[in-house]
Formats: C-alpha cells, sequence, structure tokens
C-alpha cells in the first residue's frame, strides 16, 4: 500500500490537484488545487524532469555497424545489448555442473561441521597449514563425520534440487524475428568481427578484414611491439621461416612460453637462496603452465561521428 501511495501523491503534484479522502480507506477522489499554494515549485520541478529522462534512455544506440549492411532481424537481435544473455537449456552439461556445485557445497559443510567439534582453529584453510606449510597446495578429501541429520539433509537437498531442474522448461527469451536473426549472423560469422565499443559499452559490427587491418595498423603505428617471426634450427642455426603456418606460429609462442618461465624460475631461484628463504618456499612459488596475455583491439565509438564514415572513408585515421 506504501507504493500505491506514493504513486498517488506524485500523480496528485503533477495534475496540480489534491485528494479529498471519502468515508472509505484508501479511496479518494480528486479537485483541483487552490491558486494560492506552495505546490507549483514542486510542480515544475516535476514537470521539467520527468519528460527528458525517458528520451534519453531510448536515444542509447547498442549497436554500431561500421561499414556493414545488417538486416532489420540482425540490428533488432544486437540492439538488445551485450548485457544480454540466452536462456540455458537444460542439458547434460548444465546437470554436471549442478552436481558439482553441489558436492562442493556438502564439502564445505562436511568440513565446517568437523572443526566445530575436533579442531581448534575456525577455517580449514588455517587447519591445513599448521601440518603442510608451504610442502604442497593446501587440498584435502572430505573429513568422516558421524552427524546423521547433516547426511541426511544433504541427499535430500541433492534430490530436491536434480529433481528441479529435470522438471524445469525454460522459455525461449528471443523473438521470432530476434531469432531470426541469431541465426543470421551466425551464417556471416565469417564475414562478420562483432566486438564492444570502448566506453560506450555497445556493439561494434565491422568487417573481419577491417579488424585484421586496423589491429595492424596500430601494432604497427605505436612502436611499442616487435614481431618475432617462427624459426627452425638449421645446422644448429636458429632461421626464420620463410611460409609460415599457424602450427609454426603456436610452437614459436609455446616456446617462448617457455622460455620466460625458465628465466622467472631461475630469477625466483636466485632470490630464494640468495634471501635463505629454503626449497619450500622456492618451489611453492614457482610458476607452471603460463599463458601469454592475448591483446584485443576496442574501438572508440565516443571519437568520431558514424554517420561520416562512408565506403571509401579510411578506418585507420577515423577508429582509433
Amino acid at each position: 500500500m506504501t507504493k500505491r501511495r506514493l504513486q498517488q501523491k506524485f500523480l496528485w503534484l503533477k495534475q496540480g490537484c489534491k485528494p479529498k479522502t471519502s468515508s472509505r480507506r484508501h479511496q479518494s477522489t480528486w479537485e483541483p488545487l487552490p491558486a494560492e499554494t506552495d505546490s507549483p515549485r514542486v510542480e515544475t520541478e516535476v514537470t521539467e524532469h520527468s519528460p527528458t529522462n525517458t528520451p534519453q534512455q531510448d536515444s542509447e544506440e547498442k549497436v554500431t555497424p561500421i561499414q556493414v549492411d545488417l538486416s532489420s532481424e540482425e540490428r533488432q537481435l544486437l540492439e538488445l545489448g551485450p548485457k544480454f544473455a540466452l536462456t540455458r537449456r537444460v542439458d547434460e552439461t548444465l546437470m554436471s555442473s549442478v552436481r558439482v556445485e553441489i558436492a562442493a557445497c556438502a564439502y564445505r559443510l562436511r568440513w565446517v561441521e568437523f572443526l566445530k567439534q575436533t579442531a581448534s582453529c575456525s577455517t580449514l584453510y588455517q587447519h591445513l597449514r599448521q601440518d603442510c606449510q608451504f610442502r604442497e597446495r593446501p587440498f584435502a578429501k572430505a573429513p568422516p563425520i558421524n552427524n546423521v541429520e547433516m547426511e541426511d539433509s544433504l541427499k535430500q537437498l541433492n534430490n530436491f534440487v536434480i529433481e528441479l531442474f529435470q522438471r524445469a522448461k525454460v522459455p525461449f527469451n528471443l523473438t521470432p524475428t530476434e531469432a531470426k536473426g541469431l541465426k543470421l549472423l551466425k551464417n556471416r560469422r565469417s564475414e562478420l568481427h562483432i566486438s564492444v565499443s570502448d566506453k560506450g559499452g555497445e556493439f561494434v559490427v565491422m568487417k573481419r578484414d577491417d579488424q585484421k587491418n586496423l589491429t595492424t595498423h596500430h601494432i604497427d603505428s605505436t612502436g611499442v611491439y616487435q614481431f618475432l617471426p617462427p624459426t627452425r634450427k638449421q645446422n644448429g642455426v636458429l632461421k626464420p621461416i620463410s611460409t609460415p603456418t599457424p602450427t609454426s606460429y603456436h610452437r614459436q609462442i609455446k616456446s617462448m612460453t617457455t622460455l620466460l618461465e625458465k628465466n622467472c624460475n631461475k630469477l625466483w631461484s636466485d632470490i630464494c637462496d640468495k634471501r635463505q628463504l629454503g626449497s619450500d618456499v622456492k618451489e611453492y612459488f614457482k610458476v607452471h603452465t603460463t599463458q601469454l596475455p592475448a591483446m584485443y583491439v576496442l574501438i572508440k565509438t565516443h571519437k568520431f561521428n558514424i554517420s561520416a564514415i562512408t565506403e571509401n572513408s579510411d578506418l585507420s585515421r577515423i577508429c582509433k
């Protein structure tokens, strides 16, 4: 009822009327306000600000095509914005992830119950650190507990959640027009590059070749990056490969990653030896299975006028 009364008060201020309460509760009729009243100031504030907020929210574009023609169906789908997500189907992959989360929940609850009964420390991490300081990463199996009521509750929870997911019927959250647009965009996957703008947050759609050319131009113009061509050994000498393939690039990335890991671990070992930190600390903080960071380029759509771009426009000067 509080929300309803606030809405009535807002309508009263907007229309310049005051409620005339009848005998019944929460029922009222409306009559005009007198000429001498303090409410015109409030009324002008409402009438000035309320109409200007709605057009600004509706005018925000959520898709920016650059030298690309989009159908009405494709544009309608992309207008949903990058934060929109399709409803997930209840398949075996989802059920497996649900079972894993339930098992993880049961694992934590068993440890909490075990620590309440036996251990002197309050958390599992502190309990493990007392026994294995820097010898290995802290992990332990679920402890044996004799709480029959808790185990029965966990079993009931598992059965309830699994049965709930199996009976669930998730509706498709796309209209027929949007579903058609999704199908059209999937068919143009090899042609179009869809990303998110920098600071704007809307979709940016352009051709894949244009995206590659812009990325190459950015790398060449900054002077920060250096190209390392794939190499191979010939007679004990490293020579660049004349016609590199994706496999040769993958080998080059793998070899550079291994080299970086080796240098980092050597530097850390030297620091440990100099500071006399011990072999346990040395082995615990060594790096393994490193992945090199990937570079991506975002278009700053807020710095240029999209309507001024034509088919012959130089994107390297406009899209920065």
